[in-house]
């Protein structure tokens, strides 16, 4: 599991690291602390980050004074299931929190004592053990290791995966979040064994669970969520088998 630390005062991520070391030995627990106080840095972490990830946000950082707010945004595009908590001095930022609709498990003044401090932190900790614990043991997961870059993703949340102009660069599509990825789609379906996606056209490929029909015309295949997929000429056939075999709708 990993913990991420965005703090630019060195003294503060000291602080925070120390207490996150101490914790994660009483409970005897791996914890992989990345800290950092450079917005380009963390942002870079973001993109590449698993999904049940715990982050620590100071709110002002440098000379945006809401940096940590903005930051939590795009870790909540990036990552629905990202745990984040607010560190702060500015205590008054806690009521406008809810503004930026982040989601954030708690909110810690770094003004509160020490064993206050600590406590909180644990309690964050102990619920992201709780949460990957549990979701691993009922969560049917899409794994996927490319060039030591890994991610970890419920199937259950992934529309289609497509390929955006880059080498070995994809673009996750999800219910409610999209998230770039390292790989290739040649190399995902290689190690598809259970045959989980489906290729309607050569830069795509789709989640079998989220096709809900046709579209004859356009030459779409129709997904959940409001989704579409082009259908190239050479797919057209496997793609009404797969249709009828699914007994799902062709739209005219």
């Amino acid at each position: 599991m990993k913990v991420f630390l965005l703090e630019d005062e060195l003294s503060q991520q000291i602080r925070v690291e120390k207490h996150i070391a101490e914790i994660a030995k009483e409970l005897e627990i791996k914890l992989e602390v990345i800290s950092t106080g450079k917005i380009s840095e963390f942002e870079n972490y973001i993109q590449h980050s698993d999904i049940h990830q715990l982050y620590f946000l100071d709110i002002h950082i440098q000379d945006n004074e809401y940096c940590g707010l903005e930051i939590a945004q795009k870790i909540r595009e990036a990552n629905p299931y990202a745990i984040i908590v607010f560190i702060t001095t500015k205590s008054e930022f806690a009521s406008i929190t809810y503004r930026y609709k982040v989601s954030a498990l708690d909110f810690i003044d770094k003004n509160l004592n020490e064993d206050l401090f600590r406590l909180k932190i644990k309690e964050c900790i102990e619920y992201l053990t709780t949460i990957q614990i549990g979701n691993d043991d009922l969560t049917d997961y899409f794994e996927y290791d490319f060039k030591d870059k890994k991610i970890k993703i419920p199937f259950k949340d992934i529309l289609y995966i497509e390929t955006v102009g880059s080498a070995y660069k994809l673009n996750l599509v999800g219910k409610n979040f999209q998230k770039e990825i390292a790989g290739s789609l040649s190399d995902v379906l290689e190690k598809d064994v259970e045959e989980r996606y489906f290729s309607p056209h050569q830069s795509f490929i789709v989640n079998r669970s989220m096709i809900i029909g046709m579209d004859k015309k356009k030459k779409q295949l129709l997904l959940k969520e409001g989704y579409s997929c082009p259908i190239s000429r050479s797919n057209i056939k496997r793609v009404k088998k797969l249709i009828e075999e699914q007994n799902l709708e062709f739209s005219a």
